[in-house]
């Protein structure tokens, strides 16, 4: 949004991406300002930065914790394993979540980068339509707040991007610049500035502790690669000139049908290490499917690996069963045949 303003005020493109650029120092400030993660320092042990952690945020929240008490209350925590990321793609459960999130991450920054760079074609002015693509980015980021208290991660990243595929398939049907043809490459990039604030949460609060950092700069480096390939759809356009659009509302479809394979995180404590860590529904009905046929198949998830420890019922009874007398001498009597009813 700010470039389009400033673009307005200042024609030399030296002087536009200097003063684009100075802002961004402001952010070597969050290394002081923004605290760590509460998680990590209870799994690392950081007792002071805890303590000052929650003095804090009882200031800022108007409360009182009795940090004494908490002390008594609290468990031992276990002892901290540490994770590589072979120990990570070893868990066909973990492994399976990391390409699913790679893939929905990648076509994510295809779709924003896809529509931010394209922008300039919805309007014959191109500085509207650049303007109003960053400009609908500020309701996106205040919609989400409500949204992530009320509904579930999984929930809100599903639905922006079956909403974000309707609204570049709608987009196929009134291409070209103009009034009408701009709201819906705009609604898209709406639904996908909201995707930004629930699909990452979703990623952070599934992985768990031990591989954390590992598991989300994996995912986000392989979902850069849609940042590369944004700018070629405009190739697509020599096929169709409607085709990069419905290549963006494909590939949104299938990845709101790749999400629903996620576990659901909201108000749910977040794994420790890799025996916690929730496999999704999906993986769960096929692990315990195949537990019930009689096979073994580590998905790393509690649930599952519980009932591997439960005996299978019998399937078929017995109608007649052999029972030998009570003596040493077996050979000498014949046994006793029972006849039990159902």
């Amino acid at each position: 949004m700010m470039v389009g303003v400033l673009r307005m005020m200042i024609d030399n493109w030296r002087w536009l991406y200097f003063a684009i650029s100075v802002p961004g120092l402001l952010t070597i400030s969050y290394y002081w300002l923004i605290p760590e993660s509460l998680h990590w320092m209870i799994t690392h042990n950081r007792s002071k930065g805890i303590s000052r952690y929650i003095q804090s945020s009882s200031r800022f929240n108007n409360v009182h914790v009795c940090l004494p008490e908490c002390k008594s209350t609290a468990t031992k925590p276990a002892e901290e394993k540490s994770r590589t990321f072979l120990d990570m793609v070893r868990n066909k459960a973990i492994l399976f979540h990391l390409i699913v999130h790679c893939l929905i991450i990648m076509i994510m920054n295809t779709t924003y980068w896809g529509l931010a760079l394209f922008s300039t074609k919805l309007s014959d002015d191109s500085y509207t339509g650049y303007f109003l693509s960053g400009l609908i980015e500020i309701p996106a980021g205040l919609v989400c707040i409500p949204l992530l208290v009320k509904f579930g991660r999984r929930t809100i990243t599903f639905w922006c991007l079956v909403l974000q595929g309707l609204s570049m398939g709608a987009a196929i049907l009134y291409p070209g610049p103009g009034t009408i043809e701009m709201v819906f490459p705009v609604a898209a990039k709406l639904f996908n500035s909201i995707l930004w604030s629930s699909e990452p949460l979703l990623l952070a609060e599934m992985s768990p502790t031990s591989i954390r950092n590992i598991f989300y700069g994996v995912v986000q480096f392989f979902g850069e690669m849609g940042s590369v390939l944004a700018p070629y759809l405009e190739m697509l356009k020599e096929i169709d000139e409607r085709a990069p659009q419905a290549v963006v509302a494909a590939l949104s479809t299938g990845a709101a049908l790749l999400i629903l394979t996620a576990p659901e995180t909201k108000d749910k404590p977040m794994p420790e290490d890799l025996d916690q860590f929730d496999a999704g529904c999906l993986l769960k009905h096929f692990a315990c499917c195949a537990e019930y046929r009689g096979t073994t198949k580590d998905v790393g998830n509690d649930e599952c690996n519980r009932i591997e420890s439960q005996p299978m019922l019998p399937t078929i009874r017995e109608t007649n069963t052999t029972v030998s007398p009570p003596n040493n001498d077996i050979d000498s009597k014949e046994p006793k045949k029972i006849n039990e009813t159902e």
